[in-house]
């Protein structure tokens, strides 16, 4: 039987935690699927643990590679994927045992989606944060300019390739690799996605949780290279969006620009002579989604130092 779901899983260096990961895979509910595990080069035991679970169940397959990164990681899985359906998961990261259950039974009526959209708990050390949709409903198509409106205007766009679910013949055949050699590679790849995407379908409540952990690349203390690769990814979405014919839809994007442009400065630091993007004050100002925006745009401007100080000390600890 031909298999429904991919899981692909990009492995680095996570012996502590692979085996939670996989174990919340092998586990589901619904079995019709595979679970591909990308061994990035890795150097402690996580490889030796793949091979072990591999040996013993035939649906995880391991593909072993020289170092590349997470984008090639998970581009070398979609290409080795034969599953319908494809489901990104970090490997120290782990879902819900119902979660492919769910999802087919949303699909089973809708075999021409193109994505999924989910939920997810984010799981701090002392705290968990839920990233919900509050105006979506079940078991309605959207188009992706219907999605896309909805979700900006409630702040709800997020970014991460392992919230959703995706038809694996819809990514291959617009190419819609990631890029490699990226940090923060899903805030470059996701929108390229939903602007491609015909239709979308909603799971109601989290099923993924994403695990925050000391050591990983959103917890390093050198932020060089996610404030360069971040202004570079900036940069091309500025491109991207204001490429796009349709009106409203090009305003809502850059208004979501605006919105992770100064998210990004803040929680960075990028000082003034590492923003490459430099939003000029009357494109943000036209493009808000409220008047918190403003708000924070005329901070911004009048002092991004101040702003970011009162940005982190409003969002301290996440």
């Amino acid at each position: 039987m031909k298999e429904i779901f991919t899981f692909i899983v990009p492995v680095y260096n996570v012996e502590k935690y692979i085996e939670r990961c996989i174990n919340s895979l092998v586990n589901q509910s619904f079995c019709n699927f595979e679970i591909i595990l990308v061994d990035d080069g890795s150097t402690d035991s996580s490889s030796k643990i793949c091979d072990t679970y591999a040996s013993m169940d035939q649906r995880i397959k391991v593909i072993h590679k020289k170092n590349g990164g997470l984008s090639d990681a998970r581009n070398v899985g979609v290409k080795a994927a034969v599953g319908e359906y494809i489901i990104f998961v970090d490997s120290d990261d782990y879902i819900k045992r119902n979660t492919c259950e769910r999802v087919y039974r949303l699909i089973k009526e809708n075999k021409k989606v193109d994505i999924i959209i989910g939920e997810a708990k984010e799981i701090h050390s002392n705290k968990t944060l839920e990233q919900k949709h509050t105006n979506l409903k079940e078991n309605y198509v959207y188009t992706n300019k219907e999605y896309i409106q909805l979700s900006c205007i409630k702040k709800q766009f997020y970014m991460p390739a392992w919230i959703n679910v995706y038809k694996r013949e819809f990514i291959i055949t617009n190419e819609l690799y990631f890029k490699k050699g990226l940090l923060h590679e899903d805030m470059e790849w996701s929108p390229r996605v939903f602007l491609a995407a015909n239709e979308i379908l909603y799971l109601k409540d989290p099923f993924y949780f994403y695990v925050i952990r000391d050591g990983s690349i959103t917890q390093s203390k050198n932020k060089d290279k996610n404030k360069k690769d971040s202004m570079d990814i900036l940069v091309e979405l500025y491109i991207l969006f204001n490429n796009i014919n349709d009106i409203n839809l090009r305003n809502t994007l850059n208004a979501f620009l605006v919105q992770i442009y100064l998210t990004t400065i803040a929680k960075l630091k990028v000082k003034k002579k590492e923003d490459k993007l430099k939003l000029k004050f009357n494109f943000m100002l036209k493009n808000t989604l409220g008047p918190n925006d403003k708000i924070k745009i005329f901070l911004f401007c009048l002092n991004r130092n101040f702003y970011s100080a009162l940005w982190n000390k409003k969002n301290r600890g996440d």
